[in-house]
């Protein structure tokens, strides 16, 4: 037979590891074709791989596909059933149609890879798990999750046995079945796996692996679900620590990892750590930017968060003065930014019972929001709110009232009538009235106010406390003192238990 064929190979197999799919492609038909008269079926078969394998780098798996085909009854035809030729033939096509998304005939050459490793290795080696584990990941893209951790449960099993909990291969069986726990929502048996699998894959791989990186991802997923957010911060921080190594310190991605991070210490009240994160973010963000960048004014309101939550207020109280300057000057005053830097101004304000100051500012705020939004969107709630608890605080009662009857009606509209949002403003309303001595209009709105808070938020909630002792005032003021006293004594129960 020609040996020429050799050389286009060799040329060929150049050509494919320089990345030159067209001169590998070329190279290897000619190979191909030099050899199709050869005798020897075997090695046809290797450069039918050869030639697939280019096709399959390119993604042309329709190409591709008969070659492996090809290839498999070269080898089954004259090679013992269960040689590792046949084996390696038989997963390449299984890769091919996984890639494919032809899972229904990847699905059973997976299984006869799996049956053929078992029964020539025994069913506890190594290259059993591997194949179980290319068969989770199958059921995983055909979402048969329960099928997947099956799979997945018996690989990690037969390589915790041979490899121990702590080699690479065993972890990534963990991760694996951590993946299809998440997706069966067996969230806490979810995060074991891949909190047991991370550091091994960490130590094997490192830091910036793209396996690390998904695995914490899915931490930090399954922790928001859990509803246990608070216990983010260290899979943030070692996210944060790679992405500023493959990324860069200033890259987006980073920064907005920096603010994410920052959020979560501000959350947890960590607030050193917060400011730190906060002015390395506004610091770079003036350099890149420019001081008068609607992003620096975001960055200063989340510092003044910090200081606010500190009870620094001279501090916050500056921040939170300037953001609003570069809102107003990069966006006008009439513009839903503005206003949301407005509104942090406002909410401040009333944090700190500064109520007269407060006052002022949600008025521009209020007519703002009406400009944007007319008297009867929804979205004015807050503001008008704000403003209603500026005058209800400082006893300006016929300002308050008139805000707090158009609040109520605004509310049922947008949330129904026996919403709790509803309630809040139903019991100052109520208030209002019964110290204006207009009792009589006050008590069913305390009725309806505290029937909302016991339907919605519970008979214990310490919200509806607080409309049983106010409500206690009226009775004992409209000269009813046994129903004054028992509503008393059911605040006083609920306050109790609270302090348990």
């Amino acid at each position: 037979m020609s040996e020429s064929w050799t050389k286009y190979a060799e040329k060929g197999a150049a050509a494919f590891q320089a990345g030159d799919f067209p001169e590998a492609e070329k190279m290897m038909r000619a190979a191909l074709l030099e050899a199709e008269s050869a005798s020897d079926p075997l090695t046809l078969a290797i450069l039918l791989d050869n030639l697939a394998e280019v096709y399959f780098e390119q993604s042309r798996f329709a190409d591709a596909e008969p070659l492996y085909v090809r290839a498999l009854k070269l080898r089954e035809d004259n090679l013992i059933p269960g040689h590792e030729d046949i084996v390696s033939s038989l997963n390449n096509l299984s890769a091919l149609y996984f890639f494919m998304g032809e899972h229904g005939k990847a699905e059973p050459i997976c299984r006869k890879v799996t049956a053929m490793y078992a029964k020539a290795l025994g069913p506890d080696h190594p290259e059993v798990a591997t194949s179980l584990n290319n068969l989770g990941l199958l059921y995983m893209a055909q979402k048969k999750f329960t099928d997947a951790e099956s799979i997945f449960t018996k690989a990690f099993r037969i390589r915790e046995r041979a490899l121990g909990l702590d080699d690479p291969e065993t972890a990534s069986s963990l991760h694996q079945l951590g993946f299809a726990l998440k997706e069966l929502n067996k969230l806490e048996q979810a995060r074991q796996c891949l909190e047991r699998a991370l550091p091994v894959i960490e130590n094997a791989l490192g830091q910036e692996s793209n396996e690390v990186e998904s695995i914490t991802n899915y931490l930090l997923e399954i922790l928001t679900l859990q509803g246990r957010t608070q216990e983010s911060a260290p899979y943030l921080e070692r996210k944060l620590a790679s992405k500023q190594i493959t990324l860069g310190p200033t890259h987006p991605e980073v920064v907005a990892l920096m603010k994410h991070l920052g959020d979560m210490y501000l959350q947890e009240r960590k607030t050193g750590e917060a400011e730190k994160l906060y002015k390395r973010i506004l610091s770079m963000k003036e350099r890149a930017l420019g001081k008068q960048h609607p992003d620096v004014a975001s960055s200063l309101t989340d510092l003044a968060k910090v200081y606010q939550a500190d009870g620094k207020f001279a501090q916050a109280e500056q921040h939170y003065k300037d953001s609003l300057a570069i809102a107003e000057k990069v966006f006008g005053n009439d513009h839903f930014e503005m206003a949301n830097h407005l509104s942090d101004l406002v909410n401040f304000y009333i944090s700190f019972s500064r109520f007269a100051v407060a006052e002022q500012h949600a008025k521009r705020l209020l007519e703002m929001k009406r400009r944007l939004l007319g008297e009867f969107d929804s979205g004015i709630d807050p503001a008008m709110y704000s403003l209603a608890t500026c005058y209800y605080q400082q006893n300006k009662l016929k300002e308050a009232e008139p805000l707090f009857r158009k609040l109520v009606e605004l509310r049922e509209r947008a949330y129904g009538a026996d919403d709790p949002q509803v309630a809040s403003c139903l019991y100052p309303l109520a208030d209002i009235l019964k110290r204006q001595q207009l009792y009589e209009d006050a008590e069913p709105l305390y009725q309806r106010a505290m029937d909302i808070r016991m339907k919605k938020l519970g008979p214990q909630h310490p919200e509806v406390a607080i409309v049983l002792e106010s409500y206690a005032d009226l009775l004992a003021k409209t000269f009813r003192e046994a129903e004054a006293e028992h509503m008393k004594n059911c605040a006083r129960g609920i306050n109790a238990s609270q302090r348990k």
